[in-house]
């Protein structure tokens, strides 16, 4: 049986090394595009906006056009007129639910 030339190990080294280097994935975080500077409108609202004389409300629904997301739910209550009850803010992608306790 033939011993492979040095030649011929060099070429495979070199291979290698240059597919092992080619091959991996850079590292680090992804750029995640440019900062989304619109803010998101909104699409509808339950009871309707600006409804008078609204008997007994159990929620507020605020649905906007993009996924909102609330990092405080004490954010919410900066836009509500002084509300003496309890109140429970959720959201569901595009849409944030304040389901209000004193009609449960």
């Amino acid at each position: 049986m033939n011993k492979p030339s040095s030649h011929t190990l060099h070429g495979i080294i070199v291979a290698a090394t240059l597919l092992l280097f080619f091959a991996c994935a850079r590292m680090g975080t992804p750029d995640g595009g440019p900062y989304d500077e619109t803010p998101p409108k909104v699409v509808s609202t339950s009871p309707k906006f600006a409804a008078t004389n609204v008997k007994h409300a159990k929620k507020i629904t605020i649905e906007f056009d993009e996924i909102v997301k609330i990092e405080n739910a004490m954010e919410i209550s900066r836009y509500m007129p002084e509300w003496p009850y309890e109140g429970c803010v959720q959201q569901h992608d595009g849409m944030i639910i304040v389901k209000l306790s004193a009609f449960d």
